[in-house]
């Protein structure tokens, strides 16, 4: 009897251990939140996101809008900080992207099919002068995309 009490014992201290992380927290920040603080549209969105709502998901939004700020503002001061130093890290790689400035030249190219919008041949003109850029394509069922053209191809050089 005293091993199904405490078998039994276990599973109500399961359930309410449950229970309890269900409604523990429900932080309602999103990732347009964070843009707005004046972060990034990169990976430092999401893994801000998913470390306040790890660490931060009872408290008030205000409180952890204004801890990303100061993270935003100041980096350096958070990169070997335990709870915030992926965010502080992403951060300070995204201001090290260097921007590089396209090719005059565009790379040889194939267009298979005679009905392809000129947005999406636009796009493969484009992606053509990156400078890793060595060949490009386009499939007969191409049209545009936010980049590259679904149903292109483009061949690049590795570094």
């Amino acid at each position: 009897m005293k091993i199904f009490d405490a078998w039994m014992s276990n599973i109500l201290c399961l359930i309410s251990n449950i229970l309890l992380y269900k409604t523990m927290g429900n932080l309602k920040l999103k990732g347009k939140d964070i843009l707005k603080l004046g972060y990034p549209n990169n990976q430092s969105v999401n893994i801000a996101l998913e470390v306040m709502k790890r660490n931060f998901a009872t408290k008030n939004i205000h409180h952890v809008k204004s801890i990303l700020k100061e993270i935003l503002v100041n980096p350096e001061n958070f990169e070997k900080d335990l709870t915030f130093g992926q965010i502080a890290e992403a951060l300070l790689s995204s201001k090290k992207t260097e921007k590089r400035m396209l090719s005059t030249q565009r790379a040889a190219f194939n267009i298979f099919g005679n009905n392809i919008s000129d947005e999406a041949k636009n796009q493969l003109f484009t992606a053509l002068k990156l400078p890793i850029a060595t060949q490009g394509a386009l499939m007969p069922d191409a049209h545009s995309g936010y980049g590259l053209p679904i149903g292109g191809v483009l061949a690049v050089k590795m570094r």
